[in-house]
């Protein structure tokens, strides 16, 4: 097992705060990244406020990872360690039923883990972007700032995606 850092919801109505959490030891179809940074926005809000249905607390709120291959389990071939990855809207799919081949990985008839979001509308958005040179605006936030965050979000007083530093977990 393997302990980090982390800022956690204990229940809808409390702020986020500093916690650590026991990940599992490294499978051989796994990928241990080092996260170096990872968005946050009104979805992360929506679920740590139990707004979708019943959440499990304690709940660590953010996606749309970006980081460093740390470490790779004996059967991964296509990602070595140095390699900088990200981890986009759900992981876990089988790819191989009717939804997934179709593109629909969300919605996988085996289960998946997800993310929020769809991987074809995303990649369509992505594709587009870097074919129109269009870079995302993002403000980069240390993890203690969170709670402002979902603050201002909630306020409609930011215009783009924050971002967590990381390396102010440590």
């Amino acid at each position: 097992m393997r302990t980090v850092n982390a800022y956690a919801a204990t229940a809808a109505t409390r702020p986020l705060g500093p916690t650590t959490i026991q990940r599992r030891d490294l499978g051989p179809h796994d990928v241990l990244i080092e996260i170096k940074f990872c968005g946050i926005c009104h979805s992360d809000i929506h679920h740590a406020r139990s707004e979708w249905g019943a959440a499990t607390y304690p709940v660590v709120p953010g996606h749309e990872i970006a980081g460093v291959v740390a470490q790779v389990g004996s059967k991964v071939t296509r990602h070595a360690v140095g390699d900088r990855v990200g981890v986009g809207c759900l992981v876990d799919s089988c790819g191989d039923c009717a939804n997934c081949r179709k593109g629909e990985e969300q919605l996988c008839l085996k289960g998946s883990t997800l993310t929020y979001g769809s991987i074809r509308q995303t990649q369509e958005m992505l594709n587009f972007c870097a074919r129109h040179r269009i870079g995302a605006d993002i403000e980069v936030i240390p993890a203690s700032k969170i709670n402002e965050a979902y603050e201002r979000v909630l306020a409609s007083d930011v215009r783009y995606r924050f971002v967590i530093d990381a390396a102010t977990l440590k």
